[in-house]
Order: structure tokens, then C-alpha cells, then sequence
């Protein structure tokens, strides 16, 4: 066998969103059901945002029986209030209930929003995911909305790109090299002030510069945070 067939590839094999793509959710605590088909060791990441007045945190408040990672909150740089957080597990094959998380203060009637893209190892000795990296989180105002490049330093690295709009805009017009759309190809919010996310993904089996990816947004006024993030599987064979 050869050195990276050990790892296989990683592929995305299921989203779910609390609200449903294109209809209005301000919940606190909120919900995310897992998808099904789910399998031990697969990795869940989710992405919780809203657009607040305070950059409210963003907390676990129902494990569903998982070990989660918190990353950093990011404060929107363009000044409009908003809160993003991800939020990441390694699957242990049960739920116990569906995971939830509080946003812990804040003004009544904001939309908050969340998904959840599942990924899945091929590799037959895959032992466990490591995080690996955040980009550069930039706001541009016109089209199109180009996330920077990342360099991934470990081999067979899963790349998800995020873009998040403070206005309900769909994200048309996905192009970089390699890239792919995850998921549906916008999740809006119509809550209150209304918000809308978008997400791509990239398998990265050798070491090396992602590449850019972009999208349009339909509104102008969405112009919003964006960046890559970047996971890694480790072995249980070393090679």
C-alpha cells in the first residue's frame, strides 16, 4: 500500500440546520438534530452565529453525549454586532440526546442560527481528528467574495470554508480549484434582522496552499465575516 493511500479521503456525508434554510429561528437554547447514517469517529463540526447587539458568547448547554471543542468566538469586524462560533466532536457512534447551545445574552428576537456538516474518514486505520487551523477572517464589500488561502502543514486535511452575510442574501457563483459546495447552497435566517451562511469544503491529501474560493452575494449589503478553517485525521499505523 502506498504512503497516502493508508489515509483514503475524507468526504462530507451529512448537514443539518436549526432554522431550516430560509425560514426564521431567534431560539436560545438551539437545537441541531443530528443527520442520520452517522458512524463512530466521523467528525461533526458546527457553525453557531447571530446578529446581535452585544457579540453575545455562544455556549454548550446539551452535549448529546459527545465531547465537544470550542473555537475562539469571532466578534464580526465589520461592526455589525455579530457573534460566530464553531463548535467540533469526534462522533463516539451514540447520541444521546441533540446537542444545543445557548447564546448567553443578547436581544430577543435576533436571529440565531447553526449547522452542521459531518465529515468521514476512509482510511481503514484512521485513529482521530486533530484541529489544525483558522485563516485570515477578512470583510470585503463587493463581489466576489474571495476567502484567502490557507496552507495546510499535515497530510489528508479537510478545509471548510465559511461566509457569513448580515442580510438573508444567497451566495451564488462558487469557484477555486478543488472546491465543492457543502450542504445546501445558502442557509438563511428571515428572523429579525435577517442572516444567511454559505459553505464549501476541500480535501487537501498532501500538505500544501488550499487555494482561494469564492461566492457572490445577491444583496449588497451582505458583505460580511469569512475564513477558512482546517481539521486533520491521524493514523493508528504510523507510516
Amino acid at each position: 500500500m502506498l504512503f497516502h493511500d493508508l489515509y483514503g479521503d475524507i468526504v462530507p456525508i451529512g448537514t443539518a440546520a436549526t432554522p431550516a434554510e430560509n425560514t426564521g429561528g431567534t431560539t436560545s437554547p438551539l437545537v441541531i438534530t443530528p443527520p442520520s447514517g452517522m458512524l463512530l469517529g466521523d467528525l461533526v463540526y458546527v457553525f453557531l452565529s447571530v446578529r446581535d447587539d452585544d457579540n453575545a458568547p455562544i455556549t454548550l448547554n446539551v452535549s448529546g453525549g459527545q465531547t465537544w471543542n470550542a473555537l475562539p468566538l469571532q466578534v464580526d469586524p465589520g461592526g455589525d454586532g455579530m457573534a460566530l462560533q464553531t463548535y467540533w466532536c469526534q462522533y463516539n457512534g451514540t447520541w444521546a440526546a441533540s446537542p444545543s447551545w445557548n447564546f448567553t445574552t443578547g436581544t430577543a428576537g435576533r436571529p440565531r442560527s447553526g449547522v452542521m456538516h459531518v465529515f468521514r474518514s476512509g482510511s481503514p486505520v484512521f485513529d482521530h481528528w486533530e484541529y489544525e487551523q483558522r485563516g485570515a477572517i477578512t470583510i470585503v464589500a463587493s463581489n466576489p467574495i474571495v476567502l484567502p488561502a490557507i496552507t495546510t502543514t499535515h497530510p489528508s486535511a479537510i478545509c471548510i470554508g465559511n461566509w457569513y452575510g448580515s442580510q438573508g442574501t444567497a451566495w451564488p457563483n462558487l469557484s477555486g480549484v478543488g472546491w465543492q459546495n457543502l450542504g445546501l447552497a445558502q442557509y438563511r435566517n428571515t428572523a429579525g434582522l435577517r442572516t444567511s451562511t454559505a459553505y464549501a469544503w476541500k480535501y487537501q491529501k498532501i500538505p500544501g496552499s488550499t487555494g482561494t474560493v469564492q461566492r457572490d452575494a445577491t444583496l449588497a449589503s451582505s458583505f460580511g465575516s469569512k475564513w477558512i478553517e482546517s481539521f486533520y485525521q491521524i493514523l493508528k499505523t504510523p507510516i
